[in-house]
């Protein structure tokens, strides 16, 4: 039985833009940088389709049958 439990490319790469977007729109807000935090925003709301699209490429985890 192959259990990956989300140690996959996909995986690791919506993590990462999740954590990223939101930490730069967290440290804009507190700068009052609007255009910054929407910037961050954008990329934590862009992480699962990033994660969608690599799953569907091929670099998530394999679906049970």
């Amino acid at each position: 039985m192959d259990n990956n439990h989300g140690h996959t490319v996909a995986a690791w790469v919506t993590t990462i833009l999740a954590i990223v977007g939101s930490t730069v729109a967290s440290v804009a807000f507190v700068i009052a940088n609007v255009n910054v935090a929407i910037i961050g925003i954008i990329v934590t709301v862009a992480a699962p389709f990033v994660g969608l699209v690599l799953r569907q490429l091929g670099y998530g985890q394999k679906a049970k049958r």
